[in-house]
């Protein structure tokens, strides 16, 4: 047979020793079939092991490779022997205990893998393309490596490719069928209790084959016809198409966790018909017949579209739609529900996880339409699998997948989300957990009167391409005023980090908001009503993917900062105290002055932040001095009493930044009030006898902090005394923030 182009662009300048994982994509679950759901994830929600860890199937196929130690046709046939006949896998390359079992493990599933087979076959030997091509031929013919639970005699090659040779008769000794207008169902006859199966998948076939063939557009291929595989020595194998061109399914026994899979016709995946296996176990249910043919269904479709890259380019965005279509054709099902691995893993990768990505697709169908679906595949015929998806969204990754974030938080009514659409009570966990839900964070403040979070996302914990993180923060202590979210993603050097922002204000539902330009921090003011927040979700996500021809896509380094304070951020209320007592050659002075003044924040620069001034808007107040002055050689004495107001003047206010936390200037504050109206009082100094009086004048003095900084106190008043030396003036005060 002839390889078309598109099949070995994955196989350039790659060495057959790399070859067996290079063509196999990134890492991750990239098996195919329907899986056995009661398998471990693949790979694990807590992420991938260190190198202590233990080793999965691929990684010890890997390292002998790596080593010399086996070739990679041996690597490959350990990798289909893992995937259809895990007996016969040496022991020396079986899994450990509790590995992360990715594409070769408890996913071992067979159709998707049998794609990178289809790309990897033309460079192996004669005798190993001969040997493989075995897994690409129904169960029912000779050739067949697909025993389905029985020995099946080795094909008999014919040296010359003759167009009157015949296939194997159908049906085999020992297979027996039933059909319909569109499928021919075959078992073994020593299994009658498969027929029950196979009427299972009868029954439910043409709601599938509706749903699905109007979603795509498209239906299945005819596979009448011979078949035939010719090796690079001449001779070749042929067989037939189950007697005519319906849709042949193998109901039987899978070896290895598949339990089902579909298998494209050669040359593969690109405009073929296709024949199913399936496991008797699938079929045990009207359930599992239900979501295992509305998966294999699915592939069936796929395989009818053109594609124009490698086969195996397009397993991870086949396997999470087909998974998808069983919650399309079925939505109480539920079947695919077992697959929650990314939605609940924010670390992981849509790039790189394939039947648990489900909800992405469901996202896409529910949002912009069941042609959405279609347009994947109708993309493929250029793109591949992850570049298809990108081209069928609006705006793309940048625009969308932050948009999947929000309904993937799925706790808040900002958006239907999946809970509306498909009773799904499932949360974003804790990253590198299992089973613990996102942090609620509460922001308490602690023995200083403050509370801050840092968080750092590098290393192993940056943004994978299509990743994403939740941070949840509760406002539950109500003596928290000011807040501080040091988030600023428009400084990202790659241009990908994305963050939306859930805020709950008291007396609102949840919003959304898009802060990814954000090159400034974002402070809230809990004393105002509309900057009353009481919870808060950052949704940090990276947007990049890997292009088509790319050289992979950048993850994301990135951080935060959450500050917050019991220092006020929008009123103050402040009573005065202060006294002079002055006395010297010329004349001595005494005053007391007392006063109540209300500040209100100046406003916000042109980024929407406090300018770290609050202003004088009302007070008043009064005084009494009484003094002498001298005269000649004798004294004056007078006193005066009186009552003010407090102009809103520049020159009255404390200056603080009270969202600040961990920065030169936390607690930070200083100020005074001076300026008032009237400005000053007369006072007459009477000086007896027929001394003419003396007039003078007295400014009252409120307040002033002194030199330097003075720190508010741990519960957010700002009290404290201070004086003038030399000048006799000393204050005392005790502001507190207005709720």
């Amino acid at each position: 047979m002839q390889f078309p182009n598109a099949q070995l662009r994955c196989l350039a300048g790659l060495t057959l020793v790399a070859l067996v994982t290079a063509c196999n994509g990134a890492e991750g679950n990239g098996g195919g079939g329907t899986p056995d759901p009661a398998a471990p994830s693949s790979p694990p929600a807590q992420g991938l092991p260190g190198p202590a860890g233990p080793a999965s199937t691929d990684s010890k196929i890997q390292s002998a490779l790596s080593e010399g130690k086996i070739t990679p046709e041996e690597g490959w046939r350990y990798r289909l022997a893992a995937r259809f006949n895990p007996a016969a896998l040496p022991e020396e390359y079986r899994p450990d205990a509790n590995s992360p079992q990715d594409e070769l493990g408890s996913q071992s599933g067979g159709d998707r893998f049998l794609n990178t087979l289809i790309g990897a076959l033309p460079t192996l030997s004669n005798a190993a393309q001969k040997e493989f091509v075995g897994y690409l031929i129904p169960p029912s013919y000779v050739g067949s490596a697909h025993g389905m639970g029985r020995s099946l005699p080795k094909a008999a090659a014919q040296k010359e490719e003759r167009d009157e040779i015949i296939p194997t008769p159908i049906p085999q000794e020992g297979w027996t069928h039933t059909e319909t207008t569109e499928l021919k169902i075959w078992w073994q006859a020593d299994h009658p209790d498969d027929e029950f199966v196979a009427r299972r998948l009868i029954g439910v076939f043409p709601t599938i084959k509706n749903k699905l063939d109007a979603l795509m557009g498209k239906t299945m291929i005819s596979d009448a016809g011979v078949h035939r595989f010719r090796a690079p020595d001449g001779t070749h194998m042929a067989w037939g198409d189950g007697g005519n061109g319906k849709l042949d399914i193998y109901v039987g026994h899978i070896q290895g966790a598949t339990q089902a899979l579909t298998v494209p016709y050669l040359p593969g995946c690109s405009e073929v018909a296709s024949f199913m296996l399936f496991d008797r176990t699938q079929g045990s249910t009207i359930r599992k017949a239900e979501a295992g043919l509305a998966h294999e269904y699915m592939h069936v479709l796929q395989n009818t579209f053109t594609r124009g890259h490698a086969c195996d380019s397009y397993n991870r965005v086949d396997e999470g739609t087909a998974n998808f279509a069983i919650q399309y054709v079925f939505p109480q099902n539920d079947y695919e529900k077992e697959y929650d691995t990314f939605f609940k893993g924010p670390h992981t990768s849509l790039a790189s996880y394939d039947y648990h990505t489900w909800p992405f697709y469901l996202f896409m169908e529910r949002t912009l339409g069941s042609s959405s679906i279609r347009d994947i595949f109708e993309n493929n015929a250029l793109l591949d699998g992850i570049e298809s998806v990108n081209q069928a969204l609006p705006g793309g990754f940048a625009k969308q997948f932050p948009l999947y974030t929000i309904r993937e938080w799925n706790q808040t009514e900002v958006e239907d989300d999946f809970r509306d659409w498909d009773g799904l009570d499932w949360k974003p966990q804790k990253m590198w957990e299992v089973n613990v839900p996102t942090e609620r964070i509460s922001v308490q403040a602690d023995a200083r009167g403050v509370f801050k979070r840092e968080e750092e996302m590098g290393g192993q914990k940056a943004l994978e391409p299509l990743s994403r993180r939740y941070f949840h923060f509760v406002f539950d202590d109500p003596t928290i005023r000011s807040v501080d979210v040091a988030a600023v993603p428009g400084y990202d050097p790659t241009g990908k980090l994305r963050l939306k922002v859930l805020i709950k204000r008291v007396g609102r539902e949840f919003e959304a908001e898009d802060w990814s330009e954000k090159e400034e921090a974002t402070e809230f003011c809990r004393d105002v009503q509309d900057e009353k927040i009481e919870e808060m979700v950052l949704i940090f996500s990276n947007v990049a993917f890997p292009e088509q021809g790319g050289s992979g896509a950048p993850k994301v380094q990135t951080g935060f900062e959450l500050s917050a304070t019991r220092f006020g951020c929008k009123t103050w209320r402040g009573e005065f105290r202060s006294t002079w007592e002055y006395s010297g050659p010329s004349g001595q002075d005494s005053m007391s002055t007392s006063a109540e003044v209300t500040f209100e924040r100046e406003g916000v620069n042109a980024t929407g932040n406090f300018v770290g001034r609050f202003k004088a808007s009302e007070g008043s107040g009064n005084f009494v001095y009484s003094g002498r002055r001298k005269s000649g050689d004798g004294w004056c004495s007078g006193n005066t009493s009186g009552v003010f107001t407090v102009v809103s003047d520049r020159s009255n206010t404390i200056g603080m930044y009270p969202h600040q936390v961990g920065t030169p200037n936390e607690g930070k504050y200083l100020g005074g009030v001076g300026v008032l109206s009237p400005e000053f009082f007369l006072v007459t100094y009477h000086c007896g006898g027929n001394k003419p009086p003396i007039q003078g004048a007295v400014v009252p003095n409120v307040w002033s902090t002194g030199a330097g900084f003075r720190r508010a106190n741990p519960d957010g008043t700002l009290s404290g005394t201070s004086s003038v030396p030399g000048v006799g003036f000393n204050y005392e005060w005790m502001i507190r923030p207005v709720d």
